[in-house]
């Protein structure tokens, strides 16, 4: 059922519910289309800063010098890097999804 539908049950009800109550499940309702905002939000800075990142491991060159020294970095730690990155985000989203069932 959804926010509506509850919202018109309520209102044409014969039924007479508390102040509290109806004041509580309104609540519960503004809360959960804020949480809605607040996942959609974290899963387009997800997708974007997954974008940049691949697009870096990608444009990233191996070879480069810091401070007079020559750093060589291994293909695969660029990745991995990238990866744990990713899983970490993803890992994050589905604990917001699962916080609002």
């Amino acid at each position: 059922m959804n926010d509506n539908k509850t919202k018109e049950l309520i209102q044409k009800s014969v039924l007479q519910t508390s102040d509290a109550f109806t004041k509580e499940l309104m609540e519960k309702i503004e809360f959960k289309k804020s949480q809605v905002k607040a996942i959609r939000k974290a899963l387009i800075i997800a997708c974007i800063s997954s974008t940049v990142l691949l697009i870096l491991i990608t444009m990233v060159p191996l070879h480069f010098s810091l401070f007079h020294y020559q750093v060589k970095l291994p293909s695969i730690m660029i990745k991995i890097a990238g990866s744990v990155f990713v899983f970490t985000l993803l890992n994050k989203l589905l604990s917001l999804r699962s916080e609002l069932s």
